[in-house]
């Protein structure tokens, strides 16, 4: 069993406006991040939500981050609710890592063009 490394990790979060907030871990070695909290407020979710597209603006804020940090190498992840994996996938385009999602190279660069641009 491989052992992560969590003492170089930095945990940090945005919050904005009490719609959304978002966790991550810093996994320096991998060139990743982690997002290991994506909160969406109550309002937001499912058909009758008040603001659409609040969960694509956190993935791609942390994409932001991840390429602005880690640069071509950049990667971000996250270990979704069971429910929710193929959503990831078919909204985002997250590809299967095994147990996490995640989002690399032009797949990356991508959301953050459709939803910070």
């Amino acid at each position: 069993m491989v052992q992560k490394d969590f003492t170089n990790s930095v945990k940090f979060r945005k919050l904005a406006d009490g719609h959304r907030l978002v966790s991550i871990i810093d996994f320096p070695k991998e060139f990743r991040l982690e997002m290991h909290l994506l909160c969406v407020s109550h309002e937001n979710m499912g058909k009758g939500k008040r603001f659409e597209g609040i969960a694509g603006c956190l993935i791609a804020f942390v994409a932001g981050i991840a390429i602005e940090k880690y640069f071509d190498q950049a990667c971000i992840s996250l270990l979704p609710k069971t429910e929710l994996r193929s959503h990831y996938k078919n909204k985002y385009g997250m590809l299967d890592g095994g147990s996490q999602l995640f989002l690399e190279g032009l797949r990356l660069q991508a959301i953050v063009n459709m939803y910070l641009s």
